[in-house]
């Protein structure tokens, strides 16, 4: 069995190696920190949330739900993102495959003036720089 000792003292020798052999520059920076057992763990990347925030920001949810009010052809639309809508992101509905809304950083819009009949829509995320980052699925609606 190999003492958790003898790990460490064999990684701080490698580490030690490569810093006075040159494979690692003197300015790098080496990163140390335990992991959930308690075990040394080395990298060149800092242990932080920099990282998961980055991942986080895929969008990989977005549903409408829709919300009939009391006048006739109008309706409210409810977007959930998962994650929720990131700094700096923006929703554009379109309504049967047409821009109805601008980009907004809003979670609701109001349709209104609808015409009777079958309807499709769905939101688009956008970025800063206005690239699609994710699409939902179409949603109906039915206008009595």
């Amino acid at each position: 069995m190999i003492k958790p000792y003898a790990i460490t003292v064999t990684l701080c020798s490698i580490l030690g190696f490569m810093l006075t052999s040159g494979r690692l520059s003197a300015a790098s920076e080496i990163y140390h920190w335990k992991d959930a057992e308690g075990n040394p763990v080395f990298s060149d990347q800092p242990k932080g949330q920099r990282y998961l925030a980055t991942y986080q920001r895929r969008y990989q949810d977005v549903r409408l739900v829709s919300y009939q009010t009391q006048m006739p052809g109008q309706r409210i639309i409810r977007i959930y993102s998962q994650p929720k809508l990131q700094p700096g992101d923006t929703i554009e509905l379109q309504l049967n495959g047409e821009t109805y809304q601008s980009p907004l950083h809003s979670q609701f819009f109001l349709l209104h003036h609808l015409p009777r009949g079958h309807h499709k829509v769905r939101a688009l995320v956008r970025n800063k720089n206005k690239r699609i980052l994710f699409t939902s699925r179409s949603t109906s609606l039915n206008i009595p």
